[in-house]
């Protein structure tokens, strides 16, 4: 009976061990994918100021990021890595041809899938030599139009910025409503009774 008693408190002892070391691990991932969020977060809050100080460019690397987030260290041979995951591993800028993505890469598949689920349809994650790739689209902030950003910058009609006109008009051809338009000398038209004429 003794020894059963032994048996039955070692078998305890060892489930409680397990549970703890289960609990402990699981509590290690969570905040690991959390550091692994904030970091995206900060990184795109900073993203984000430089649009607003630079006529709503993308940033070419991390370098120019400094003056918002004066606390990130940028990789140095490579500006287009910086800061650190919840795993202690880089966070890396691309350039698309519709916007900027930050990719880092995580060890556990679990990590990458609780830190996607944050950013919903602008992440996604991939397996990698080294783990699994993350990769976050930074999305155009706020929904507002580049016309409206960089046309009505203080809130009013007045135009901070010059109005480049693509397409040139000849005086006297066929227009269709109310606009304007430039000749090939840069002269400004009018369209007028359907015909384009000299403003």
């Amino acid at each position: 009976m003794q020894m059963f008693s032994g048996i039955l408190l070692a078998a305890v002892l060892f489930t409680l061990v397990a549970i703890g070391a289960q609990w402990w691990r699981t509590t290690e991932d969570l905040n690991a994918s959390r550091r692994t969020v904030e970091g995206y977060l900060t990184l795109i809050e900073g993203i984000y100021a430089f649009r607003t100080d630079n006529v709503s460019r993308w940033p070419t690397s991390f370098t120019p990021l400094t003056a918002h987030l004066p606390n990130l260290h940028i990789d140095g041979v490579d500006p287009m890595k910086a800061g650190a995951n919840g795993e202690g591993g880089r966070y890396e800028m691309a350039i698309t041809a519709t916007g900027l993505t930050l990719t880092t890469v995580v060890a556990e598949e679990a990590h990458a899938q609780a830190v996607i689920r944050e950013f919903g349809a602008n992440g996604s994650y991939a397996t990698a030599a080294d783990g699994y790739e993350i990769e976050v689209a930074v999305p155009v902030p706020g929904g507002i139009s580049l016309m409206q950003q960089t046309l009505l910058t203080d809130g009013t009609n007045k135009m901070h910025r010059p109005l480049w006109l693509q397409d040139t008009v000849s005086a006297g051809n066929a227009c269709t409503g109310n606009g304007f338009g430039v000749d090939g000398s840069g002269n400004l038209m009018r369209c007028d009774g359907d015909v384009w004429q000299t403003h």
